[in-house]
């Protein structure tokens, strides 16, 4: 790949009912000269080694016994981090059962992982336009490979969106065993992103959140415009969404 405009960082949920790929992108010197130091300062405010949603969300670790008033400042200082670094939040809820409807009428096999990780590239090229390049850093998953394969798939069948793919344009990179094990903070912000986007749909669909956490609307930055990009079809995509996306790929 050629000069890269920008590097993201994405995390992905599922649950029983939805696929969620969250994450941002930025340029280098907003990662590393605005992203970061704001994001550790919060955390060494707080005296928390890395914002880990699992643990915020079962109150443990370094998050238990903690107020509500605690828990909401601190998440108010983690979106102050996004919001001032001026990151673009991408965002992408699968609703599974739509999907494997979709998938029975039109034909196809696609996984939740795949149609999220291939609209979610869709709504880069949608707000940055079709000239801007990107790396994006990924969680390892069990079948990882093949999972980006597929996405790769639907993101070369797709009419609007074929002449634009390439790898040269987006590249996906999950990140290795090693890597996981390191601090990456990027990494802490998907990973708010893609727990709130999951609370979020989960709502939408009338589902009970099982203590989820998340919409922390009564902050200054709301959770959920800060992980909002320029949407393909909407930020929830059921059946009309992936009725029309699959219409495009049956052409």
């Amino acid at each position: 790949i050629g000069m890269i405009h920008h590097r993201s960082y994405w995390d992905d949920s599922k649950s029983e009912h939805i696929c969620v790929m969250a994450g941002y992108f930025g340029t280098v010197h907003q990662w590393e000269e605005s992203y970061d130091p704001a994001w550790s300062k919060i955390l060494s405010r707080y005296d928390v080694p890395k914002a880990h949603m699992t643990d915020f969300v079962a109150r443990q670790g370094a998050f238990k016994n903690w107020s509500e008033t605690r828990r909401r400042s601190f998440i108010e200082g983690l979106l102050s981090a996004i919001a001032g670094a001026g990151i673009r939040g991408v965002a992408v809820s699968v609703h599974i059962e739509a999907l494997s409807r979709a998938n029975t009428r039109w034909g196809f096999n696609y996984t939740p992982y795949s149609v999220a990780a291939a609209l979610a590239a869709e709504s880069y090229r949608d707000f940055f336009g079709p000239f801007e390049t990107a790396e994006c850093f990924l969680d390892r998953i069990p079948n990882g490979r093949t999972q980006l394969d597929l996405a790769e798939d639907i993101l070369m069948r797709d009419p609007r969106y074929q002449r634009w793919w390439s790898k040269e344009q987006l590249a996906w990179r999950p990140l290795t065993k090693p890597q996981m094990q390191m601090t990456i903070r990027g990494k802490e912000a998907a990973d708010l992103a893609a727990w709130e986007c999951m609370a979020h749909a989960e709502t939408v669909l009338g589902i009970s959140a099982k203590g989820r956490g998340g919409h922390w609307s009564g902050t200054r930055h709301s959770a959920i415009e800060l992980v909002k990009a320029a949407p393909l079809n909407g930020f929830l995509h059921s059946d009309e969404e992936l009725n029309s996306l699959y219409e495009r790929l049956d052409k």
